[in-house]
């Protein structure tokens, strides 16, 4: 079992590497390696910086450096997150039949793309090395980050409110089933390839903030709409968060067995 030092220097190691876009295989093959060579130092007494010197910021530097940056690879998940990210914008309109596309949620899409997902990136990034060794505050991070998003996308609906729906296309009944067939296609494309229940968790999360506009119009009255909409969004918003705060500590109990 590995000191908590180490855990952190590991992590941190592992997602720079991700965020930098560097092979799969090969991160996993450095990761592995050096966990043995850590769990042997500890074993003889040595501490992480026997390993990796004083600066494991540099240290972490030079492996960057030597490995390969896999290209296709960064394109096919950039790809995959912006089908993702369209899918869920379309889903929504899509399963009511009634599948529209308007200036409002291409802004909304837009900001997405440009603003939710690097941010979402960076907060992931640098946000999970800083509270990975304490459980309950990596939850309340991770609902923070979840709640924090939904606020951004909020925002911007309430910008673009003034401008009107704008309606750019609407689509015939048929084609809006067609293209709700074609998001939950994408889902499942997605969940497929990332492998993890964690995945699935947020697809699940996806789909039932998409289902919204259907719960809201069959469950309440004119007057209680705007609260059961936003209670409804943070509840699952909320869930989400402590989902992914409960993949996470489940990973470090599993990797410190």
């Amino acid at each position: 079992m590995l000191s908590q030092k180490s855990e952190q220097f590991l992590v941190e190691l592992k997602l720079h590497l991700m965020s930098k876009g560097k092979d799969e295989q090969q991160i996993v093959e450095v990761i592995e390696e050096l966990e043995d060579h850590l769990m042997q130092a500890e074993a003889e007494g040595k501490s992480v910086d026997h390993i990796v010197g004083n600066s494991p910021k540099k240290y972490i530097k030079t492996i960057s450096n030597e490995l390969n940056t896999n290209l296709r690879q960064t394109i096919k998940y950039v790809l995959l997150a912006i089908l993702y990210l369209v899918a869920s914008s379309c889903f929504s309109s899509a399963i009511e039949g009634e599948f529209t596309l308007t200036a409002k949620n291409l802004s909304i899409t837009g900001a997405g793309l440009f603003i939710g997902i690097p941010v979402l990136a960076w907060l992931y990034f640098k946000g999970i090395p800083k509270f990975y060794l304490s459980n309950w505050k990596f939850v309340f991070v991770s609902v923070f980050i979840n709640m924090l998003l939904i606020a951004v996308f909020v925002g911007i609906h309430f910008i673009v409110e003034p401008f009107g729906d704008g309606i750019v296309y609407k689509g015939s009944t048929s084609f809006s089933y067609s293209i709700a067939i074609l998001c939950v296609v994408i889902f499942i494309l997605f969940a497929f390839i990332g492998k993890s229940w964690l995945l699935t968790a947020f697809i699940v999360y996806t789909i039932s903030l998409n289902l919204n506009p259907l719960f809201v119009k069959h469950f309440s009255s004119s007057e209680n709409e705007i609260a059961l909409d936003i209670g409804y969004t943070l509840t699952l918003t909320a869930l989400m968060g402590f989902v992914f705060g409960l993949y996470i500590y489940r990973d470090k109990k599993n990797s410190s067995v």
